[in-house]
């Protein structure tokens, strides 16, 4: 009787932290949706994508700390990229290394980048990989296609630059339609997963 009241109370324990992850992810996102709305009408006047980073780079509300899983992918590439957002980036409370995975519809091929905002990169690399988890050389000489910016996949590998992604994609490209990248294409769709912090 013991053991089964003992269970029954870590049970309910897991539970009550499950939901109380689950309520505080739904009011990060709710958060995430109204400074979404606010940073929209930031952008509203202006045309050009570097403009556009320049606000975000400054926007407190999209670099809070504490925000939801769709904008953590946000925060790491607008930490991630090249030295002319480097005085926002300085400013700001990292958020993790963030790694992103996309897999296509049918079968279980993936393809990877890792974003992290405490480096400066010029290059995003993705990684691609076959079913067995290897490089996937079979897709050399196609082209991917992400945010706007295209890039040929060469040794199981695309490279995209941060400058080209800096002009391609706006913030707010950034925030709706990162989580597609085309492979020759056809869209892969990708899930967020948040990277154990390093030792």
């Amino acid at each position: 009787a013991l053991f089964d009241a003992a269970s029954w109370i870590t049970y309910a324990h897991s539970r009550i932290r499950l939901y109380n992850s689950e309520l505080a992810e739904e009011k990060a996102e709710l958060r995430a949706l109204k400074h979404l709305r606010q940073f929209e009408a930031l952008q509203s006047g202006h045309d050009n994508n570097a403009d556009r980073w320049k606000i975000a780079a400054r926007a407190p509300q999209l670099n809070a700390p504490n925000v939801s899983r769709s904008m953590r992918l946000f925060q790491a590439l607008l930490a991630s990229m090249s030295p002319q957002l480097a005085a926002a980036r300085s400013t700001r409370t990292s958020g993790g290394e963030v790694h992103l995975e996309w897999t296509p519809e049918a079968g279980a091929r993936s393809a990877s980048c890792l974003f992290d905002p405490r480096g400066t990169v010029q290059d995003f690399i993705v990684k691609f990989f076959d079913e067995a988890g290897n490089a996937d050389r079979s897709l050399d000489g196609q082209s991917a296609s992400w945010l706007g910016a295209v890039a040929s996949i060469a040794e199981g590998r695309a490279r995209f630059s941060s400058p080209a992604l800096l002009e391609a994609a706006s913030p707010l490209d950034v925030l709706r339609r990162s989580m597609v990248l085309f492979v020759g294409g056809e869209p892969w769709t990708a899930e967020l997963e948040d990277e154990e912090p390093s030792s």
